[in-house]
């Protein structure tokens, strides 16, 4: 064998070995990255090891498996940036208890086949998922490895644990689920006729037909990944977002729909499950606003604009029935009503909820009404007030903590025993 082939050999074999020192001893949530990326570091050195020891030395193939090692040198480092990016998620114990429940009850509400989150605290004041073995399908095949895969959940570093914006991971792990099946199953019951004519006039009216393709596409995963938050949690989703996009202000064509279109669907979603006598009874100010400005969003006139709005109200029935098939544990204003007064009480007090026997009180409807009784108690004063109760570190800490109690007496009754 080559002197150059050993020495790229134990590259190749040395970088994969310096992954395999690298993996965290850490487990719990992320868990399955470790054990994905162990096997696929293990498998590397195997393979490097076969290159050079497999068979006799043909001076001929000796290029070809040059290529082979320096290949697997470059795969051993995509391992190491994937573990050095977030080796340090794996397990964590540093957020409280309550977002893990908060996160896991979203995966089982969400994502029917599983998934293994990992929490990431990013620089970005931004919420995010994505699927970590779609950043190196080549290197971690999904179909090599057992369910559940994981899934990174990225959070703003600064706010990790802010409940009451929680919905806005709704949204995301609805890209996830796009992803798997969704896109697909949407696309299928779009009116594609009626939605290209609505695309056509904008192009007649002087519209690039390939941007404006793009734009369609990115509104249409926007929208619905909206439909999904909305529909699962209720008008929890209807404050964050308010908060988080914001709905106010000038908006301009870009990836995603207008946010005032995006409030406008959602008020719609939650119309249809009852939320709309119940908002304006609570909170009449604050709904009021909403309404009123998601009635009046600021157009430009511009022919990408009418035509990507036409196309999208087109596609936005599709949307909410999907939505309700994939929600099934979607908070309707009856699930509200029906615990509203004991949830208001404990509320008062500052006692975490604890729900009555044999019932459960939802991640989603202890988010909702938290939005909903700290609105009330300030005053229902308007829009103003949002910010400043979605940044509320102590109502996110009880938030949270009432999730988590939550959370174990479920688990008590899961398991065949009675909650304390």
């Amino acid at each position: 064998m080559g002197a150059e082939l050993e020495f790229l050999a134990a590259v190749a074999a040395d970088r994969a070995e310096g992954v395999l020192r690298g993996l965290p001893r850490s487990a719990g949530h992320g868990d399955s990255l470790t054990r994905a990326i162990r096997v696929t570091a293990e498998q590397l050195k195997s393979r490097a090891s076969t290159i050079v020891t497999g068979g006799p030395y043909l001076p001929a193939l000796e290029r070809v498996h040059a290529r082979d090692l320096q290949r697997l040198a470059s795969e051993a480092n995509v391992l190491h940036q994937l573990l050095s990016a977030y080796a340090g998620d794996v397990g964590r114990t540093d957020v409280p208890v309550g977002l893990l429940y908060l996160i896991d009850e979203l995966i089982r509400d969400l994502l029917p086949s599983g998934a293994d989150p990992i929490l990431h605290l990013d620089s970005s004041n931004m919420y995010s998922t994505f699927p970590v073995f779609e950043r190196a399908p080549h290197i971690l095949n999904p179909a090599a490895h057992p369910e559940p895969h994981p899934v990174v959940f990225n959070v703003p570093g600064l706010e990790p644990a802010n409940a009451l914006l929680s919905p806005i991971l709704a949204h995301e792990v609805g890209h996830t689920c796009w992803r798997r099946t969704v896109g697909r199953d949407l696309r299928a019951r779009l009116d594609l006729v009626a939605i290209q004519a609505a695309l056509q006039i904008g192009v007649s009216a002087g519209a690039n037909p390939k941007e404006l393709g793009t734009l369609f596409d990115s509104w249409l995963v926007e929208l619905m990944c909206d439909g999904l938050a909305a529909t699962l949690t209720g008008p929890a989703f209807l404050f964050a977002s308010t908060v988080f996009l914001p709905a106010a202000g000038e908006a301009g064509i870009g990836s995603h729909p207008y946010p005032l279109d995006r409030l406008a669907f959602t008020l719609q979603i939650l119309d249809r499950y009852g939320w709309t006598s119940v908002l304006g009874g609570l909170v009449p100010t604050t709904f009021d606003w909403c309404v009123q400005s998601a009635a009046n969003p600021h157009l430009a006139g511009d022919p990408r604009e009418t035509a990507l709005r036409a196309a999208m109200a087109i596609a936005q029935p599709a949307m909410i029935e999907l939505a309700e098939e994939i929600a099934v544990n979607r908070l309707r204003a009856e699930d509200f009503e029906r615990h509203k007064n004991d949830l208001f009480s404990y509320l008062d007090l500052g006692i975490p909820p604890s729900a009555p026997s044999g019932d459960d009180f939802t991640a989603w409807l202890l988010v909702a009404s938290s939005w909903l009784h700290e609105i009330r108690i300030r005053g229902d004063g308007g829009p103003a007030n949002l910010p400043a109760i979605a940044s509320d570190p102590t109502l996110n800490r009880f938030l949270l903590k009432s999730v988590e109690l939550s959370g174990i007496a479920r688990l008590w009754r899961t398991h065949g025993t009675s909650a304390p």
